[in-house]
């Protein structure tokens, strides 16, 4: 019964969330931040003597994992749920209708967005996020940037592209980045869910559902680590063993970079 009645609140909160915010392009942001966070980690970790692929891909994985995380604080401090006065007293009839995603002026004292909670009353306004059209606009120019290398490798002796046996690590290398580009874009798609969720949770530790006595209330961080923690935990088992084993073939290559350059530029066969 709680786990149904937790359900149909956790539905209704996602109703709202789709009706007042782009809770996609909100969760896009944040993965955007981790993933920037990553990769400096990764390049700050290497410069400071941590060449070995294996641990500080996971490494950064894992910095990037809890950046993301206070994101979600960040966020939850920033936004919240109002529930209108007239159906305060209801159970579990709460409809989208009678919900409010509310945004609070930018606080970090505890509770401080949740000070709403309880009074009834309108919108506030949805939150900010990234903007797609930028990234789609980026997208021609890359491909077309991509092409034009393309066409420079083919035309004339002036760039020797010739994997060789090393093609099948660059092969390893593609697939670990396809697979942690995937985690990410589940992430963004399950954001209507887990904001929802991690709404919930905030809207019972300060009160807001205080008639739903069948909810089962937890942290909200638990409920951010249970939705999330299986792609961010595959994506560094995935760039940890792919690390091992680019750097298994090429020993002195400490980054993608340079497993590209020795696998694309193979030195000269010995006569």
């Amino acid at each position: 019964m709680a786990e149904l009645s937790r359900s149909r609140a956790i539905n209704s909160i996602k109703s709202a969330v789709e009706h007042r915010i782009s809770a996609r392009r909100e969760m896009s942001l944040g993965v955007i931040v981790a993933g920037v966070t990553g990769l400096l980690t990764s390049f700050v970790a290497l410069h400071l003597g941590l060449s070995r692929m294996a641990v500080r891909y996971p490494l950064a994985v894992a910095v990037a994992y809890l950046v993301f995380l206070g994101y979600l604080w960040i966020w939850l401090r920033t936004h919240g749920l109002r529930i209108r006065s007239e159906a305060r007293n209801r159970a579990l009839d709460i409809s989208p209708l009678d919900l409010d995603v509310v945004q609070f002026p930018f606080r970090l004292d505890s509770g401080a967005a949740f000070e709403g909670f309880g009074q009834g009353g309108g919108f506030s306004g949805g939150g900010g996020g990234a903007d797609w059209g930028n990234a789609a606009a980026e997208v021609p120019t890359h491909a077309a940037a991509v092409a034009q290398v393309g066409k420079k490798a083919g035309s004339g002796p002036d760039v020797d592209l010739d994997v060789g046996d090393g093609a099948w690590v660059l092969l390893v290398a593609g697939v670990a980045a396809a697979l942690v580009v995937g985690a990410a874009i589940y992430v963004v798609y399950i954001a209507p869910v887990l904001f929802a969720e991690i709404l919930l949770d905030a809207a019972l530790a300060g009160g807001l559902y205080h008639r739903l006595r069948a909810v089962d209330g937890r942290s909200w961080w638990r409920s951010a680590i249970r939705r999330t923690i299986i792609p961010a935990a595959a994506s560094a088992l995935v760039v940890s063993v792919a690390g091992g084993i680019m750097q298994s073939v090429y020993p002195h290559a400490s980054s993608i970079g340079m497993v590209w350059r020795a696998a694309t530029n193979p030195p000269p066969a010995k006569h």
